[in-house]
């Protein structure tokens, strides 16, 4: 049996779309694949509406934790994604990144990479900034 319980879609910060990742999944001869988007659930109805036959979605996300001020990521499995407090914790991690990109950029600039938040916004499309 061949499994991958990590994988990201454009959702988060991967370069497939949660349909292609599926479908990618299952040329690669996997059985089971397992969509851990960073903080977010928001893939997982594509993925499972073009379900390959013989595959087997794991649904899940990689939420970001802190631990006596460590920040960290755990995946997390088939867990209720419509859970209220769950939910706006995720909410609040993804909103979080946003002023943290736009500081990377200044620090970049900073550096002489000419790189500019309509940039990183337009690659990040409706995922979340990575």
């Amino acid at each position: 049996m061949r499994i991958d319980l990590h994988t990201h879609s454009t959702a988060s910060d991967g370069t497939d779309t949660p349909a292609d990742l599926v479908r990618k999944a299952a040329a690669a001869g996997l059985d089971v694949v397992a969509l851990t988007d960073h903080d977010t659930t928001r893939g997982h109805a594509e993925a499972l509406s073009v379900l390959p036959a013989g595959l087997t979605l794991v649904t899940g996300a990689e939420l970001s934790c802190r631990l006596d001020g460590i920040g960290m990521h755990m995946l997390a499995y088939l867990f209720d994604p419509d859970d209220p407090a769950l939910l706006a914790e995720r909410e609040l991690v993804r909103d979080d990144r946003v002023p943290r990109a736009k500081g990377m950029i200044a620090k970049l600039n900073a550096l002489g990479v000419p790189v500019t938040w309509e940039q990183v916004a337009r690659i990040a499309g409706d995922g979340s900034v990575g």
